[in-house]
């Protein structure tokens, strides 16, 4: 569903969208002008938005969140990667290419973009602050383990206030939650002390999972003496860090708006505008 668009999009990002986020370039290719209700104020207001850069943003929401989520947790996913891309220009962002959605979406492609676009105009310059600053580090992953992670776990350092762990119980309910993966003793024996397997740190299983690829750093590890494999079951998607894309998805379900999204997985935030 996801792709990773490298140095094109970073120099595509520098060269016009950086300068469409009013980073000190004026833009000259303003070609879509839209209503846009600013929520603070109820206030009605007419803003424009460079068209390219509207599209960067469809791409960036549909390359990380399934479009057919609920309204309110694609604001969320707009929000977050508004303020990742506008503060963030270096963090890792996919995006899905217009190519790849008409591949993907075949007749519904004009239907289910007009739909994104509309989302990401609702929200259009909104973006997360944590005591008046916008976030420095901006993170979403697709399933946690019933949890987020603290990101100073996973990426060391010292602690983010507004990345801390924070219950996501609604996440146990998808699908996609536990997953199996056979290996051999032979294929294991590569990257641990079999004879450690049930006392493995966060650190060693977070360098497990980028070594076999594995979909969490939350993971069990049994062996099949049957079949004389080794069974790792795996639970959640991702990095577990910040929003869960599924968790929001279920808050929306319930009725909560993408504020209370954005405020339930970004511990402390505000929502600022441009």
């Amino acid at each position: 569903m996801k792709m990773y668009v490298y140095l094109s999009l970073l120099i595509f990002f520098l060269l016009v969208v950086t300068p469409a986020f009013g980073m000190g370039m004026p833009n000259e290719k303003v070609k879509d002008t839209v209503d846009v209700m600013l929520h603070k104020t109820e206030e009605k207001t007419v803003v424009s938005i460079p068209e390219e850069e509207l599209k960067l943003m469809v791409s960036a929401v549909v390359g990380e969140m399934p479009v057919f989520y609920e309204d309110e947790a694609l604001k969320a996913q707009a929000v977050a990667s508004f303020t990742l891309l506008k503060f963030n220009p270096n963090g890792v962002q996919e995006f899905m290419s217009e190519e790849d959605m008409k591949t993907r979406w075949k007749d519904n492609f004009d239907e289910y973009y007009k739909r994104v676009e509309n989302i990401v105009k609702s929200v259009y310059g909104e973006y997360m602050t944590y005591d008046g600053e916008p976030l420095k580090t901006v993170a979403f992953h697709a399933i946690s383990p019933g949890k987020t992670t603290a990101a100073n776990e996973v990426w060391g350092g010292g602690e983010i206030p507004y990345l801390v762990s924070v219950k996501s119980e609604v996440d146990k309910q998808s699908e996609d939650y536990k997953k199996e993966l056979e290996i051999t003793k032979s294929q294991l024996e590569k990257y641990i002390d079999l004879k450690k397997i049930k006392d493995l740190s966060f650190s060693e299983k977070m360098k497990l999972r980028d070594k076999l690829g594995l979909r969490s750093p939350y993971f069990d590890i049994k062996y099949d003496k049957d079949n004389k494999v080794y069974v790792i079951t795996t639970y959640g998607y991702g990095h577990g860090v910040g929003m869960s894309q599924y968790g929001a998805n279920q808050m929306a379900k319930n009725g909560r708006s993408y504020r209370e999204i954005l405020e339930h997985y970004y511990k402390g935030v505000q929502i600022a505008h441009t």
